[in-house]
């Protein structure tokens, strides 16, 4: 039988743990729907390649024949950890015996504080004028800080059931609403499945990056996380699917 586990923890003090992070973040965005494993060297990052794909073409560009570079380094995750775990944040590991199978991390902060990063575009796309952009659809909405959901990922095999992804999601919610800051925002893609579960919770899509990237914001978490604690479990997936949407986002 296998024990789920679900800890939190800070990478930045346990070297091991660090590592698995590493590990588990690049094959779970090495693959669909971000296909961020590898990219072309002579191309660069917009033509990426997922880690099964940059196998079978040896990794090489199958359009040009350049070398494949992986998409996320270990420097660059490492540089991202300790950069977003800096503040009043959270980091919680999904173990499966003891292997890690998952990951989320957040961290509340106020509007002035959201790094431009979090556009995951290159500067000359006006990474700057974006973050204004999102910053002021924020304060528009009466907010002062949000709990920014930096990450979350699960690997393929620790996907069974909603219980992962819903205890992930219930305890980085959590940690804002006990910072007294119930507001909670995120970015992903539209085509992922974390981006449905989102929306049938509650989140509403606000504003979309010329990266790609869907911010979805709740202005209250609070029921969501009630919805998500482990004594509605039976019930769970029901009340979210008739779950009325939020309005006036």
């Amino acid at each position: 039988m296998q024990d789920a586990l679900f800890i939190i923890s800070d990478p930045r003090e346990n070297p091991k743990l660090l590592q698995q992070t590493i590990d588990c973040y690049q094959k779970v965005f090495g693959e669909a729907p971000w296909n961020e494993g590898y990219y072309c060297s002579r191309e660069g990052k917009s033509r990426h390649f997922s880690l099964k794909m940059a196998e079978n073409h040896n990794y090489q560009c199958d359009l040009c024949g350049a070398d494949l570079l992986k998409y996320h380094t270990e420097k660059e995750i490492e540089k991202r950890i300790y950069e977003q775990l800096s503040g009043n944040s959270i980091f919680i590991a999904y173990f499966v015996n003891t292997a890690l199978k998952g990951f989320a991390w957040s961290c509340v902060m106020g509007l002035a504080d959201i790094p431009e990063s979090i556009m995951n575009v290159s500067p000359d796309l006006g990474e700057q004028r974006e973050i204004d952009k999102l910053k002021n659809l924020l304060y528009s909405r009466g907010l002062e800080s949000v709990n920014y959901g930096y990450e979350l990922g699960i690997l393929p095999d620790g996907r069974n059931g909603f219980k992962p992804v819903a205890t992930l999601t219930r305890m980085w919610l959590e940690h804002g609403i006990k910072q007294g800051v119930p507001a909670a925002i995120f970015s992903t893609v539209e085509k992922s499945n974390i981006y449905k579960l989102a929306v049938m919770g509650g989140f509403k899509p606000i504003f979309k990056s010329q990266g790609g990237l869907e911010f979805l914001l709740t202005p209250d978490c609070t029921e969501l996380v009630q919805i998500l604690s482990p004594a509605a479990d039976i019930n769970m997936v029901t009340k979210l699917l008739h779950r009325p949407q939020l309005v006036g986002i």
